[in-house]
């Protein structure tokens, strides 16, 4: 093991890469403000075009992490023609394994160069996170509050928003339709509502709820190109995808799966929609099955190379944030300010290995009820 591993692997490094992110995220959020209050007012096209931009540029750096610094293998088999991903507008089905599902479809997005445009199915709280929430407000994700009554006026106002987008902005809207993140209590809950409603018992998914796609594709009737779904399977246990093995520069292994219909494919009445939702899901059921028995999903193997533009990102934002903060102490060298940035490194750093570790403790108790129920 080199030098560089055996500290990545200890994390030393987390502090910076927490203050990396927060610092610049802090100005992209201020960046994001101005533009919002300065073009928006005389052009929404170009500000939802700047916004899409600057958080494109932000949001490169996490998948930095996974391309660059940790060099994680992602393989991907597609079904469809690969030529128009990133070209549509499209709703990206997705399963819900774990905490990186959302990163997978980051590194797709950011490969695609729809990064900037792609938003999803979030809840009402998820607004008010700082920075990443706030980054989210701006590009027009969608917050919902899983009460239908208030969701319906919601989501009228956002389907308005997204066909005014200009067709020179392709979008993606990410619908986890299992509704939550899966568990083996979770699992086992959903296969026993299946048996006591007469329907198929999904063995590695939860049974898809189809209201948010029913009326995600119904309010966009003329604005939606085509639906996508993106599967995540985590196949080599021994090179586990997680944000700690990310972090520590560690090599892991990811198996991910797209599968594309057109417009022209898709039912247009409810009962039909509810239908091909909840088909979806029992094909990914079967290829997940697949996946695990073969370690990769079924069809036609793609290489995305890895995108420059995530490194220039990463290194313009570390030089950035590092340097200023280096320039402040050099300037103004007195012991309130340097207990400030050490305190900065120290907090942020401690915050994100605790937050890693909380992840990993939760996904080890998983693993022992899964060992369990076996």
């Amino acid at each position: 093991m080199s030098l560089f591993h055996a500290l990545a692997s200890r994390q030393v490094f987390t502090p910076f890469i927490a203050v990396t992110w927060l610092v610049s995220g802090l100005v992209t959020n201020l960046v994001q403000l101005l533009v919002f209050v300065t073009v928006y007012p005389f052009s929404k096209k170009w500000c939802r075009i700047i916004t899409a931009k600057i958080a494109y540029f932000w949001w490169c750096i996490p998948i930095w992490i996974v391309d660059w610094w940790s060099r994680t293998e992602i393989r991907i088999n597609y079904n469809g023609d690969i030529k128009k991903l990133g070209t549509e507008n499209a709703v990206i089905l997705c399963n819900h394994t774990g905490d990186v599902d959302w990163l997978m479809g980051w590194i797709l997005a950011e490969r695609h160069g729809t990064l900037g445009t792609t938003k999803a199915y979030m809840k009402m709280a998820s607004k008010y996170l700082p920075i990443l929430g706030w980054s989210w407000y701006f590009v027009d994700y969608i917050f919902i509050s899983r009460d239908w009554n208030k969701d319906k006026t919601t989501l009228a106002k956002t389907f308005n928003t997204l066909n005014d987008y200009p067709s020179s902005l392709p979008f993606w809207i990410a619908l986890f339709c299992e509704g939550t993140r899966q568990t083996p209590k979770k699992l086992a809950e959903s296969q026993q509502w299946c048996r006591d409603n007469n329907k198929p018992v999904l063995k590695n998914l939860l049974w898809p709820r189809t209201k948010g796609f029913v009326s995600t594709v119904q309010g966009l009737p003329d604005k939606l190109d085509a639906v996508y779904m993106f599967a995540i399977n985590l196949p080599d246990k021994e090179k586990e995808a997680s944000f700690a093995n990310f972090l520590g520069a560690k090599e892991s292994s990811v198996s991910l799966q797209i599968r594309r219909w057109g417009k022209d494919e898709l039912p247009s009445d409810e009962e039909g929609l509810k239908e091909f939702c909840t088909n979806v899901y029992m094909k990914l059921d079967e290829d997940i099955s697949t996946a695990a028995a073969d370690g990769h999903f079924p069809g036609t193997p793609v290489d995305l190379r890895r995108n420059i533009m995530s490194r220039v990102s990463a290194y313009f934002w570390t030089t950035l944030v590092h340097g200023g903060l280096g320039m402040i102490l050099y300037t103004s060298p007195s012991v309130a300010v340097i207990y400030f940035i050490v305190g900065l490194y120290v907090v942020m750093g401690l915050g994100l290995i605790g937050m890693i570790a909380y992840a990993e403790t939760g996904a080890k108790k998983k693993k022992k009820v899964s060992k369990k129920d076996d």
